[in-house]
């Protein structure tokens, strides 16, 4: 994603504590889609694939003044 934003920069580590993260969703969980693919789902494409077009929507919608 940094580079379809042009972003060059670095990244910086924050450093591994006990609270890093810290979030009701911390715990390991699995997502069965299963059921959902017997009735005939298919995804529409991969994360990173969903994730670059939603931020190129973004990209749009700050271009057209849309906050």
């Amino acid at each position: 994603m940094p580079s379809q934003l042009g972003w060059n920069g670095d990244i910086d580590l924050i450093p591994n504590t006990v609270n890093r993260g810290n979030h009701p969703w911390r715990t390991p969980m699995t997502l069965d889609t299963t059921a959902s693919r017997e009735l005939g789902y298919q995804p529409v494409g991969t994360a990173l694939e969903l994730l670059a077009d939603e931020v190129t929507w973004v990209q749009t919608q700050i271009s057209a003044g849309r906050p």
